[in-house]
């Protein structure tokens, strides 16, 4: 485990969002299942299809309303197609997006937020997370939460990650750091959860001017 990375969420983030999202996460994947599972009117394909989209709502909700009630700044940003949105949230020195992916290792497909997000990442490289000779900035950071379920239940969450992705999104700068691990690390050294020890910058990340507008169908949370 990158200390940086670790020490930066530690520092940024409120113990009570990290303890409440991984919270929320456990019960929007039950939910989410719960939900299509008792739908009679649909087949067992159309059951498929809808989980994707009832968890993704489910927990970008809980997501933004999490973010709001820790202090944090959470807006629903929309993709230049207009084609969905998606919640993105500023702590201190990250963004954060949220996304399922395939696997803890596994970093989401690069789309086009995903890409005007990754760029404030200039401090990422394969070797360590800051080279030398540079000092990283406010908000200079951006941070997928990722989220999965078990091998052997699509209802029961499996894993929920903070993830760095590369500059050119291809893959991790280090090994995805689990929301559990931050919450243990946070309850150990401020003793109570609920200890509001982020500092909020309003600082917007320096994105690419112009990003293409493909892959907006992707389930992002």
């Amino acid at each position: 485990m990158n200390d940086s990375l670790r020490e930066i969420l530690i520092a940024d983030l409120p113990p009570a969002f990290v303890t409440r999202f991984l919270e929320a996460a456990t019960w929007a994947y039950r939910e989410a299942w719960e939900r299509v599972k008792n739908e009679t009117l649909v087949t067992d394909d159309g059951r498929q299809q809808m989980l994707p989209h009832w968890r993704r709502v489910l927990l970008e909700a809980k997501l933004q309303s999490i973010a709001l009630d820790s202090g944090l700044r959470a807006e629903s940003e929309a993709v230049s197609s207009g084609a969905h949105k998606y919640v993105a949230v500023r702590a201190g020195r990250l963004v954060m997006t949220c996304s399922k992916t395939t696997g803890q290792n596994a970093v989401p497909r690069s789309c086009d937020f995903r890409e005007q997000y990754s760029d404030v990442n200039e401090h990422v490289d394969q070797q360590s997370l800051f080279p030398v000779s540079s000092i990283p900035g406010r908000e200079s950071l951006y941070c997928i939460i990722i989220h999965g379920p078990t091998a052997e239940n699509k209802g029961d969450l499996g894993f929920c990650c903070f993830g760095f992705p590369s500059r050119d999104m291809q893959k991790w700068a280090d090994e995805p750091i689990a929301l559990a691990d931050i919450r243990d690390y946070q309850q150990s050294r401020y003793q109570k959860i609920e200890d509001d020890r982020a500092q909020i910058q309003p600082i917007e990340p320096k994105l690419k001017p112009k990003f293409d507008a493909g892959d907006a169908a992707e389930e992002s949370a």
